[in-house]
């Protein structure tokens, strides 16, 4: 297990260093990271999908069988360095966040779900396919999802 995901870990940061995105913490099975602060990058959406792609492809490349899902969102979030005298963490907050956090967890292994808003500025060259409307915690109404 631990092999395993050393091996993610190392595809997964290098794919989002490669791409310019700030990686923000890992969480268990998962790697968290967000484009376009410290440094604004009017094309974060296409960073993230292509990073998203590259892990894809990397690890079916490298362990073929062991897929992971992905989730990407953009929209406004807040964005610094959060905690206490004893520990600062760099880091996103907000609405935009825990929807990408819930699309991840909605995807199916080797499945990237695109929200809303990040569909919207990928446009059509993107290569999206709109799934069935997405009912997820916190939100009325279901998220109009697509898949890359």
């Amino acid at each position: 297990t631990v092999s395993l995901l050393n091996l993610f870990y190392e595809v997964a940061l290098g794919a989002i260093v490669k791409s310019g995105g700030t990686i923000d913490k890992l969480i268990g099975d998962a790697a968290m990271a967000f484009w376009g602060d410290p440094i604004d990058q009017a094309d974060h959406p296409n960073r993230a999908l292509a990073a998203a792609r590259e892990i894809r492809e990397e690890l079916k490349r490298r362990t073929p069988g062991f897929d992971v899902g992905m989730g990407i969102e953009s929209g406004n979030v807040v964005v610094g360095n959060l905690g206490s005298e004893t520990f600062i963490d760099y880091t996103v907050l907000g609405d935009t966040v825990n929807l990408a956090a819930r699309l991840e967890k909605a995807a199916a292994p080797g499945e990237i779900l695109v929200g809303p808003g990040a569909a919207a500025l990928l446009g059509e060259t993107a290569g999206l396919k709109a799934k069935e409307p997405l009912k997820v915690k916190g939100k009325a109404s279901p998220v109009p999802v697509y898949s890359a």
